[in-house]
């Protein structure tokens, strides 16, 4: 009898394995907590009246490898900052992401990824990662982030 791994069969997961086919790891069945690590650069392309911003940027990541990723971003007048992020991976799998944070300075941003999802391999993933964010001429930004991603 077969048994089952992340809707693989072990048979025909060994057998992926020996031919050089990557497989998706789990265990139990559950998702896998990994490491979500990176940077990215990019530029602030589009103002969203009265207080949105609208960033296009690349980088590295653990989890990820490179990828772009699209950021709506909303600034509260108390400082706070809110939005979405969807970080697309070379292979096209998307992970989309929540942002919570707030100016720390007058150009630099702190506060919390949260992951609430994606496609491909990241469909289902939930996840949290610390960031900090500098822009020092409200054009261009540059961002690094450190947490976990599970999927």
């Amino acid at each position: 009898m077969l048994q089952r791994a992340c809707g693989l069969t072990v048979g025909i997961l060994a057998v992926s394995t020996a031919l050089g086919f990557t497989a998706r790891l789990c265990a139990g069945g559950e998702p896998v907590a990994r490491p979500f690590k990176g940077s990215a650069q990019g530029y602030i392309t589009a103002q969203i009246p009265p207080n949105g911003l609208f960033l296009e940027m690349s980088g590295q990541a653990t989890s990820l490898g490179q990828f772009t990723r699209e950021e709506y971003a909303f600034i509260g007048p108390d400082g706070s900052v809110v939005g979405t992020i969807v970080f697309t991976a070379a292979n096209g799998d998307q992970l989309w992401v929540e942002i919570d944070g707030a100016f720390t300075s007058a150009t630099d941003v702190e506060g919390l990824y949260t992951v609430t999802g994606g496609t491909g391999r990241f469909e289902g993933a939930t996840g949290q990662a610390s960031f900090h964010a500098f822009t020092p001429d409200f054009s261009y930004a540059e961002v690094t982030f450190d947490g976990t991603v599970s999927y």
